[in-house]
Order: structure tokens, then C-alpha cells, then sequence
């Protein structure tokens, strides 16, 4: 847990900053195995917003996280102590549904990694993949 609290806060800090991407990924790529992930748009990150989308996996060592982003909100990656883990729930009503989906740790870090302005031999190296997440 406290290796994933480290990774975290790396990631943090230079989710949208230039560079690094291959970095992240291989630290990524060890850190967080195969699993269903959730993809949904979520309530409790703040008030009256039903705009934000959260995705939501496990480290390996089974901590939390919830990757928030949306089209005027900041994008942040949080982890089991962190208040959006605990706060953001899935909305799900006839507007909205929750979208499970298997992914690799591959799909994975190329998903946190999408919002960040990667180096473009990361991107040649990584293309998108036609995973089917949002």
C-alpha cells in the first residue's frame, strides 16, 4: 500500500505534464493487474454535477482508485484514503448506467495515461488500443 501511495502521488504530479509517459506505464504496467474495471459518471465530487466521469480499478495490492475526469474538470487520479474514492459513487438512473468492462493492466495504463501530453514515442510505441472504454 504504501509503494501504491507513492505511485499515486507521482502520478499526481505529472498526470498532465510533458514526458514521463513511458515511465508511468512500465510503474503502471507493475503495479496494477488484469480486472473489471467501472466506468460510469459520478455523484460526490461535487455538488449538483452529473458530468463527471470516474473510472474505477484496484493496485495490485488491492487499494482503490478512482480516475476523475471530465470536460471542465480537472483530471486526477485518487486512492483509498483520498475522499473522491470513498465519495464518488456511480449514477445510475435511466439517463445513466455504469460500464464494466475487463481490461488488462496494458488497457489500463493507457487509459490514465490518455489525458497526458505524451511524448510521441510513446504514443508510436502505445497506440490506442479498440478496448471499448470511454
Amino acid at each position: 500500500m504504501k509503494f501504491a501511495c507513492f505511485l499515486i502521488l507521482a502520478a499526481i504530479s505529472t498526470l498532465l505534464a510533458n514526458g514521463h509517459c513511458e515511465k508511468m506505464h512500465r510503474e503502471f504496467m507493475l503495479h496494477i493487474p488484469n480486472q473489471i474495471t467501472t466506468t460510469c459518471r459520478v455523484s460526490g465530487i461535487e455538488d449538483g454535477r452529473t458530468d463527471i466521469l470516474g473510472f474505477f480499478f484496484k493496485f495490485s495490492d488491492d487499494t482503490q482508485a478512482v480516475f476523475v475526469y471530465g470536460e471542465d474538470y480537472p483530471v486526477m487520479l485518487y486512492v483509498d484514503e483520498d475522499g473522491p474514492v470513498k465519495n464518488a459513487k456511480c449514477i445510475e438512473n435511466e439517463n445513466f448506467r455504469a460500464i464494466q468492462s475487463p481490461m488488462t493492466s496494458e488497457q489500463i495504463a493507457a487509459k490514465l495515461l490518455s489525458y497526458k501530453n505524451c511524448e510521441p514515442e510513446y504514443s508510436e510505441r502505445h497506440p490506442p488500443t479498440g478496448s471499448g472504454y470511454l
